[in-house]
């Protein structure tokens, strides 16, 4: 057996482009400090300046939109929403369509969040006593 000197390889990126697409857009939302209400740059705009084909950047902001980022208004174009997250987890959140350990993990989540709840109540009861 001859010893061979191991190669490196490094990963390789196996997103696809309108996960890279995506990622860049939220980027930009955040590199131009847009707020809700603002205007983001038309589909055909985004393309050039991201030299993509109109269909990956349709792909990629319609998956901002289910995301609660942007919304389509008359004379206005995409502009930035604020997502409601309750409404966005209630879609996905069907305990007959997730596996064990999803649920496992949510049901974690849900513990963590009422213990804190519990001791930032317990915290905020005790000052109101001290006060009176």
């Amino acid at each position: 057996m001859h010893d061979q000197p191991a190669e490196t390889f490094s990963q390789l990126d196996t997103s696809s482009l309108v996960d890279k697409v995506e990622t860049q857009l939220v980027q930009l939302l955040v590199d131009r400090k847009l707020k809700v209400g603002d205007s983001i740059p038309p589909e055909i705009e985004l393309s050039k300046a991201l030299g993509v084909s109109r269909t990956v950047t349709r792909e990629a902001l319609l998956r901002l939109r289910m995301m609660g980022l942007i919304e389509t208004k008359k004379k206005k174009g995409s502009v930035i929403t604020s997502p409601d997250i309750f409404e966005i987890m209630s879609k996905s959140m069907n305990p007959h369509i997730l596996d064990q350990n999803t649920l496992k993990e949510i049901f974690e989540l849900r513990l963590v969040l009422e213990i804190g709840m519990a001791d930032l109540l317990f915290r905020g009861s005790r000052l109101r006593i001290l006060k009176i």
